[in-house]
């Protein structure tokens, strides 16, 4: 994958976490563990740190509009390994302590907050407690972490297994429907913390973190959270914000149409053709990846061409002479067009596309079925489409 460098990706948390017992230590903290009274502003983050410690200084950092902003840095005292952030907030934030690049600890920061962390680094991973006045959003957070880290741990585990070459035919089957079952799970988990209106900023958290699509169904269910939970939340705001410039390119709507040159200089339009099932492309010949999904889309286009399927490639190339190049050199007998405007192609921007390949599948109608569809992916869907 090709990002575009104007883009931000969003933060993706990966977190080894080890086993940690907290249950007992939470219902002996029950009293001090309650929420923060709403009309204190202050906090205080306290931290201990066990293990080797890459950097003298710990960042407090805010996640919002699919980006970390620094909100506070401090030193930590390397002869008790321990940090200290204090300040006031005026609403509950979704932030993280920054111990390194690949070392993060997430967690709710609410006014009237006195929050402890026990911070253990090791090779395998991190293991943490929090605790203190204000702590239970945190502890779900952390419940959550662990808990979907062990799904993934299994996961991982069955998918070395097969690339390895070390499953048995008769197992083959068992340990597919049990990877299955794991992403199911933590589908669920992921679905139920979104749902959880107690805890809304924990809610937004796996929502950037952790969601494969974020389509309209997940909209609605984050959007219910924080009305009931936090109407007023700056982050409510944001998600509102962040929904109305991708709702229109989302699955299930009519995609957007494009009239674009194809190399001879005619002007195509992706509504003229209505009637098939098209899949857009946004490539180009500096693209690596992109080239390397040619072959396959190749074999696509040749098994259901005749059966209505039809590829329309937007290249994201500089120059004609590059872009008519790679299409007689890959042997691409599909629609190409393009603006020859690099990451300002308006189609890219239209369709809010920030890295390449990147596909949307569209019905007959020009309604969107899927996106980023590849490889035995796309083959399956379209199998399944073509009721083959």
């Amino acid at each position: 994958m090709i990002l575009s460098p104007k883009f931000r990706i969003k933060i993706f948390l990966l977190v080894a976490l080890l086993s940690v017992t907290i249950g007992a230590q939470a219902q002996g903290k029950k009293n001090k563990n309650k929420n923060p009274d709403k009309n204190n502003k202050s906090f205080v983050v306290t931290g201990r740190v066990h293990g080797v410690i890459q950097k003298e200084e710990v960042m407090l950092a805010e996640l919002y509009n699919n980006k970390i902003t620094p909100f506070d840095t401090v030193k930590i005292d390397l002869k008790d390994s321990v940090f200290t952030f204090k300040g006031e907030v005026h609403e509950d934030l979704m932030v993280y302590i920054v111990l390194s690049q690949n070392t993060v600890i997430p967690f709710v920061l609410s006014g009237g907050s006195v929050l402890h962390f026990d911070i253990e680094l090791s090779s395998q991973g991190i293991q943490f407690e929090v605790s203190g006045k204000g702590s239970d959003n945190s502890i779900k957070i952390r419940n959550f972490l662990e808990t979907y880290s062990k799904y993934e741990y299994s996961m991982k585990s069955i998918e070395d297994m097969f690339r390895a070459g070390k499953v048995e035919v008769g197992n083959a089957q068992s340990l597919e429907s049990e990877y299955y079952r794991l992403s199911d799970q933590s589908k669920v988990l992921q679905y139920n913390m979104m749902a959880d209106s107690s805890n809304p900023i924990a809610s937004y958290f796996v929502f950037n973190a952790f969601l494969e699509s974020q389509g309209k169904p997940e909209y609605d269910l984050i959007f219910k959270t924080f009305k009931i939970g936090a109407p007023q939340s700056k982050y409510l705001l944001e998600l509102n914000q962040r929904y109305e410039s991708v709702k229109a390119t989302m699955i299930g709507e009519i995609a957007p149409n494009i009239k674009l040159p194809n190399p001879d200089g005619d002007s195509i339009e992706l509504y003229s053709l209505r009637g098939k099932v098209v899949m857009i492309d946004f490539w180009a010949s500096w693209c690596g990846p992109c080239r390397m999904e040619n072959p396959n889309n190749k074999m696509m286009y040749e098994k259901y061409a005749s059966k209505g399927f039809e590829i329309y490639a937007i290249s994201l190339d500089r120059t004609k002479n590059d872009w008519v190049k790679t299409i007689a050199t890959d042997g691409l007998p599909w629609i190409h067009v393009s603006d020859l405007a690099y990451w300002n192609s308006a189609p890219a921007k239209l369709y809010k596309v920030h890295s390449i390949p990147a596909t949307f599948l569209i019905d007959k109608d020009g309604r969107i079925l899927a996106k980023n569809l590849r490889g035995q992916e796309l083959a399956n869907f379209l199998q399944t489409y073509f009721n083959e």
